[in-house]
């Protein structure tokens, strides 16, 4: 009878521990992966776990996965299948600085799903290889997706937070990245270089340092996601002719987009709303920027150190000021409408060809392109002499068109800021020659609304 009686107990016990997943004491060791093995309850292991070319892992619904030591990690040139449900995740519950889980060269077919990660290194790494990761959820990481070299997932509806990377995209990898939701990352929500591709598409970006980096030219087009409340946007470095930023809406950022040196993006039918600066142009930023609304900006367009924007077919309304030029930053500005902006074009102390030939910077500047990896495609624009006038001619003013019809083609008017209203500067050094700011070249102008201008579609949802 006292058998029996021990017998019920530990029966109960064992049903106990089958019906609430993994308890202390019932954890299983992981064994070697040979052709199907599933994980299940609470999975141990203190080494890293090998999944074989010829076999799969499937790791079930309420799994806890407990890595004993950071380097204990599991490396896939199999087939992973992590298969959580949305009430019943799959729990990596690991050591700080966990290595995560590694795809190596192998077959395609890995799947992802509904699983949590906290704290790792790099939570996913992938060489070589294609699989599936949706609605899971990184936090806390070093690197929540971490892809090395040629991996093209599948990357959709997961929620990555306060990581310090979110995606890494690197050495021609191609992923989608659909419908995720980027929050609080302390460096960039997702980084790519070393000629990446692939889809940015759909996500939201909130509360970042970067939403989306791009480093050098990389094949990626960024399209119908979300900025909001990042401290920049899309930060794009010396991108050359890439990526295209398209049908995006950017709310309330501090930089929405910058452009920063030898960058020439594609921005089209784009919504910057709200943002301290819309887009920024920096030391030979040359994006063309077409059919985008911007609204309610501190500045729309701030262009710096030589860049020289094409700006054709925007609406630009209701901005503190609409475009600002310094340091030599000549934009091509053509059939926009400007409406209802409190200022809308002004130069800085430093915009003057004048200062141009007294410092004579040309030189530098071509030189500079000429040590960039190839020929850069719009080496003509980076001229080395200018005229002495930012050109805003063939545009719209709407309300603010009386004004330049008062003042004539040589006025001064109120809504532009040029050496009609501080003619000459000095340069810094001391006992150093002055200089005449450049001016704003305005008529002929639009007497009507220019065609086109704005968003030319809808966008997205």
């Amino acid at each position: 009878m006292q058998y029996l009686k021990y017998q019920v107990i530990a029966a109960a016990l064992l049903g106990l521990a089958l019906l609430f997943g993994a308890a202390p004491g019932w954890a299983k060791e992981a064994g070697a992966v040979r052709g199907l093995t599933v994980w299940e309850g609470e999975v141990t292991f203190s080494r890293t776990v090998e999944v074989p070319p010829d076999a799969t892992l499937e790791i079930r619904p309420g799994t806890l996965v407990r890595p004993l030591t950071p380097e204990a990690g599991i490396r896939v040139r199999g087939v992973l299948r992590v298969i959580g449900s949305q009430a019943s995740p799959v729990r990596f519950a690991s050591p700080p600085q966990w290595v995560g889980i590694e795809f190596a060269e192998g077959p395609a077919g890995s799947l992802i799903e509904h699983a949590d990660f906290q704290g790792a290194t790099a939570a996913v790494s992938s060489s070589f290889n294609a699989f599936t990761l949706r609605h899971s959820r990184f936090s806390n990481c070093r690197t929540a997706v971490k892809l090395l070299r040629q991996s093209n997932p599948r990357i959709e509806n997961c929620r990555f937070e306060n990581n310090d990377l979110g995606v890494d995209i690197e050495m021609k990898s191609a992923p989608e990245l659909v419908g995720n939701r980027f929050l609080g990352h302390r460096q960039a929500a997702v980084l790519a270089t070393h000629n990446s591709a692939g889809v940015v598409e759909k996500n939201l970006f909130k509360g970042n340092l970067q939403g989306v980096r791009l480093l050098r030219a990389v094949l990626v087009q960024v399209r119908g996601n979300e900025f909001r409340d990042n401290e920049t946007g899309i930060y794009c470095e010396q991108t050359r002719e890439t990526p295209v930023i398209r049908d995006n809406r950017f709310f309330a950022n501090k930089y929405a987009l910058v452009n920063f040196s030898f960058s020439s993006p594609t921005v089209e039918n784009n919504l910057f709303a709200d943002n301290d600066t819309a887009v920024r142009n920096d030391q030979l930023g040359i994006p063309r920027l077409l059919h985008n609304h911007f609204r309610g900006n501190r500045v729309a367009l701030d262009n710096l150190r030589r860049s020289a924007p094409e700006v054709r077919s925007n609406l630009l309304e209701a901005n503190q000021v609409a475009i600002i030029c310094d340091y030599s930053s000549y934009p091509r500005v053509t059939n926009n409408n400007f409406l209802g902006n409190r200022m809308g074009v002004k130069l800085g102390m430093n915009q003057s060809a004048e200062r141009e030939r007294l410092v004579d910077s040309g030189g530098l500047v071509q030189a500079t392109a000429a040590s960039r990896q190839g020929p850069y495609p719009r080496q003509p624009q980076l001229q080395s002499e200018f005229d002495d006038f930012v050109d805003v001619r063939g545009n719209w003013w709407g309300a603010d068109t009386a004004q330049l019809a008062a003042a004539g083609a040589e006025g001064n008017v109120p809504i532009f800021f040029d050496r009609r209203d501080q003619p000459r500067v000095r340069l810094a050094e001391p006992g150093s020659a002055s200089y005449l700011i450049d001016r704003v070249e305005y008529a002929p102008w639009l007497e009507g609304p220019a065609a086109g201008a704005g968003l030319r579609e809808a966008l997205p949802r």
